[in-house]
């Protein structure tokens, strides 16, 4: 994955997919630190940024998608446990395959990933 650090801050390359479904998002929400986020994540070396965010949501979900067009970057700054870090990030829009397990589900429900859930608002 893509990270690097001076000692102080540490920096992260990351992706996101943003996944609307009838006028609902998904997100990703961290049971421990208790914060949502859209799914996806770090990407790694040699890999595209589609690459790696189709990973990683086959990674948390279990299901493949399809990734579409580039629509945020950001570069954010944060603080966690202490820690600074630099997170530069790509988010992509994504569409599910109809008839997807994902998509049929509401409420809060786990991913593949163990210490996240999920939720369309």
């Amino acid at each position: 994955m893509i990270m690097a650090s001076d000692g102080e801050t540490t920096f992260m390359y990351r992706v996101g997919g943003i996944a609307v479904h009838e006028g609902h998002l998904l997100v990703e929400r961290n049971v421990i630190h208790d914060y949502c986020f859209v799914p996806g994540g770090r990407v790694e070396y040699g890999e595209s940024a589609a690459e790696a965010l189709a990973r990683e949501l086959y990674e948390e979900l279990g299901e493949e998608v399809e990734i579409g067009r580039l629509v945020l970057v950001t570069d954010n700054f944060f603080e966690q446990e202490s820690e600074r870090f630099q997170e530069v990030a790509l988010y992509f829009l994504v569409a599910f395959a109809p008839g997807s397990k994902t998509l049929a589900r509401s409420g809060t429900f786990e991913g593949a990933e163990t210490g996240t859930v999920f939720r369309w608002i």
